[in-house]
């Protein structure tokens, strides 16, 4: 006996109380997911994008939509509780407008020895532990952070973020650097988003650190080339 959806399927919004399980976007027409509990990205089938992309539109599920998201459900890409059908469709960021490495400052020493250990330790925090614990710890802080009384970019925190790759490379490392970078300036109580983009053809995944509209530790180039997936 199969179960038919078609009349359970809710589409949420982001909840800040509630990390999802999986997050999607839509990048030309395709729906890639990101699977927190299992750290990997899924892409949909045609058929089954088109039939979610209806759905987020307010559509109604017809019963050949219902067909085609089958194979989604049965992955585990739309869990199913409470006879419905949750999915997490990635709320829309501030677009990207200027970048804080567009004034880059001299070169410090010690603080970005030391901002290159903190990258080691994130490294090393999403080595032992899975995305989703990561990025739900993320989360917690985020909503019970004591904004401080000036959100100015913090640049001397960012200076030696940036030079932290005279002893680390930063190439392969978006994901640690970006949770160390995001992790101290929430400490500091200044209000910032780690997010993570996609893109197809070819597939490729980057994170970076974002304060409204100022990336704060990546280019222009490099972030507008991608499709946010998650924003935490």
């Amino acid at each position: 006996m199969t179960t038919d959806y078609s009349q359970h399927l809710a589409v949420f919004s982001r909840s800040t109380l509630m990390l999802p399980a999986v997050s999607f976007t839509f990048v030309d027409g395709q729906a890639i997911f990101l699977d927190l509990a299992n750290d990997h990205y899924v892409a949909a089938g045609v058929a089954s994008s088109a039939a979610l992309e209806r759905i987020c539109t307010g559509a109604e599920l017809s019963e050949r939509d219902s067909w085609m998201l089958r194979p989604l459900i049965e992955r585990g890409l739309l869990p199913v509780g409470h006879d419905r059908i949750r999915a997490q469709l990635c709320e829309p960021c501030a677009v990207v407008e200027t970048s804080w490495l567009d004034t880059l400052p001299s070169r410090v020493w010690m603080p970005a020895v030391r901002s290159a250990a903190r990258i080691v330790s994130a490294g090393s925090r999403l080595r032992a532990q899975p995305l989703c614990e990561v990025v739900l710890q993320i989360q917690q802080r985020k909503a019970t952070l004591v904004p401080r009384e000036s959100q100015l970019l913090p640049c001397h925190r960012l200076t030696a973020h940036y030079w932290s790759g005279m002893f680390l490379p930063a190439h392969g490392r978006c994901l640690a650097r970006s949770v160390a970078l995001v992790g101290e300036l929430l400490a500091t109580g200044f209000a910032c988003d780690l997010v993570i983009g996609v893109m197809r053809n070819p597939f490729k995944a980057h994170c970076w650190a974002q304060a409204g509209t100022t990336v704060l530790n990546d280019s222009l180039d490099e972030v507008r080339a991608f499709k946010p997936i998650l924003v935490i």
